[in-house]
Formats: structure tokens, sequence, C-alpha cells
């Protein structure tokens, strides 16, 4: 290989994207670590001849030594080519990353889902280019909208949670007119459509809350480490059923008696807990058995079943479940 021409593509490597800067120095020193030696004169003349070459959207400040960068809008220069394969699953990401990376981390993607858009319009015929027509993610029970979200908090929630800081909120909740004010310890973020749920522990208070990020009108970051509870696992948090507005600190030892042979299949194939499992008893009927967290999503999730389950135990569910159905006749006059 023509050794300017391996000089220049390296050199072109070495440089990050506007605003972060490379100088000549810096240059040197990762020439010099593959046996390349060459002097900063040299380095910077070559940088001011890939500049004025259009298809290397390059540029530098004017600092004493300058700083080199690509601009923010320049194409992804992929050797080797991004393949189709790749593309796609660029193009997929796409989808899905917003709400599950800060937005500094999403910037950085996006030169490389433009170049995958390029890839995949540049090959329409391709299997890869037409399988996202072919695959659609939708959410279990009514599809709802989104709830809105301040960008600005959006983004201050995530940069806390990433370097770990502390963030302070204005928090309107339900039964609230008028927000408050409170100083969080970020834990992680949970996204649950059509929400997003931040765990954090509020300052003074020993133990972690969910708070949604859509009832956030206001956040900033302040520059101090959070603090983390003694075992905190968000994953333990989660299972604990927090996030369902749990009822009881113990979780339920549920039983459930099948009335159709759809309910009993659709939970025999996406059981309830590890622990599930489901009987004959006395009788014929399938009763399953479960340990799982006692919360209103609970609730909710087996009165979807209307006459299809009923529910033997525990007692307190089985009363809640029959006063609801109560409650619900009169409302229709039944």
């Amino acid at each position: 290989m023509n050794k300017t021409l391996y000089r220049h593509w390296l050199i072109l490597r070495a440089l990050r994207r506007h605003p972060a800067k490379t100088s000549a120095l810096e240059i040197e020193g990762v020439l010099g670590d593959l046996k390349i030696r060459v002097t900063r004169r040299t380095i910077e003349r070559d940088l001011c001849d890939l500049m004025r070459h259009p298809y290397f959207p390059i540029g530098h400040d004017d600092n004493k030594p300058r700083g080199w960068y690509w601009t923010p809008a320049a194409s992804i220069m992929d050797i080797p080519a991004m393949e189709p394969s790749t593309a796609l699953t660029f193009h997929i990401l796409e989808h899905f990353t917003n709400r599950l990376l800060p937005k500094s981390i999403c910037d950085k993607l996006a030169p490389y889902q433009a170049r995958a858009a390029e890839v995949l319009k540049a090959l329409p015929e391709s299997k890869f280019a037409k399988w996202p027509a072919k695959v659609r993610y939708l959410p279990r029970g009514q599809a709802l909208a989104p709830a809105k979200i301040d960008n600005s908090v959006l983004e201050r929630v995530y940069e806390a949670l990433l370097y770990e800081k502390k963030l302070l909120v204005w928090y309107c909740a339900a039964h609230r007119s008028k927000p408050i004010e409170l100083l969080l310890h970020p834990l992680g973020l949970v996204i649950r459509e059509p929400v997003v749920y931040l765990v954090a522990v509020a300052d003074g208070h020993p133990d972690p809350y969910v708070y949604l990020l859509h009832r956030m009108q206001k956040a900033e970051v302040i520059q101090e480490l959070r603090a983390v509870p003694k075992g905190f696992d968000l994953d333990a948090f989660i299972n604990s059923g927090a996030l369902g507005v749990r009822l009881a600190e113990r979780p339920a030892n549920l039983r459930l008696r099948f009335l159709s042979d759809g309910a009993e299949k659709f939970l025999s194939e996406t059981p309830l807990s590890k622990d599930q499992i489901i009987e004959t008893a006395k009788g014929g009927h399938k009763v399953l058995r479960a340990t799982v967290p006692d919360t209103l999503v609970l609730r909710s999730f087996l009165l979807g079943f209307e006459d299809s389950v009923e529910v033997l135990a525990p007692e307190s569910l089985r009363k809640d479940l029959r006063d609801a159905a109560r409650r619900m006749a009169k409302l229709y006059s039944i």
C-alpha cells in the first residue's frame, strides 16, 4: 500500500466527531505506536490537504495547538463497508434505543443509523432491506400513546443516572395540583410502555420508590455522588412487584380454578411465576398454584379473564375481585 495513503487513512481514523477534538500531537502518538515516524508539521500539512477534499468534511478550531475533528454532519467512513445485515441491525435498534440510552449516546449512534439507512436504500430488493416491512412489535393489551416527557427532563435524568449523580426534580404526583421539590438518588430506569419510571431514593428516605418521568416538570443534575441502599438490585426490586403498586410486602400464594380450556392453555404457555404448577383437583377441574407479587396489576390482569378463572386463594384477593364484580354489576344495572 502507498505509505502516504496509509498515513492519511490512519490520520482520518484518529479524528473524532465535533465537539470532541484531536491535536496533531495526539495523532503523532497514534502513528508512533504503529512505527510510523513523521513530524507534527507533516501531520498538519496532511490534515490541511485532506480538509480541502470535499469527501472529507473535517475542520479545526483556532486554538494553539489546533484541535481537529470530523464535522457533526460527516458521514461514517466505513472500511470495510457496512454489510446489509449490519445496516438492518442499526435500523431496528433506532426504534428502541431512544428511551433506553442517554441522548449523548444516541447522538453518537446517529451517523451509523444514517449510514445504515443509506445502505438499505441502495439495495431496495435485498432481503435485508425488505425485513422491516415484515416485522411489527405490539405491546400486550390496549395500545396507548406514550406519555409526553419533557426533553430536557429526559436528558437530565439520563445524565444523572449515567454519571451516578443526585437529581433535583419538581414532581407533580397524581394526587397533587402543584409540583413539589425532591432531591433524588437515581438507581435505575424502567420502561413499561407507555410510561417510563425512574427508580430512586428520595433524600431523607430509606427505601427506593418509583417516579414517572412525565410527571417531572423540571430536573437539574446535582454534582454530588448519589447514595445507593446497601444490597439494592434493580431486578429484585422489579420482581418484588414494586412497579405494579404493591398491596402487601409478602407475595401472594395464588390458587386459580380454570373454567375454560383457553385460559388454562394461555397460562400454561406463559406462566405467572417460576414455581407455577397446574394440577387436576377433585371434580376434574384444573387448578393453578403460583407465588406472585400481591399488586393492583395482578387484580387488573385477573379481571381480564372474566368468568374463565376463579380465584380460590388468597381470600383477600378473592374478596377484592368479588367486590369489584359487584360494583361493576351495580354500575351496569345488572
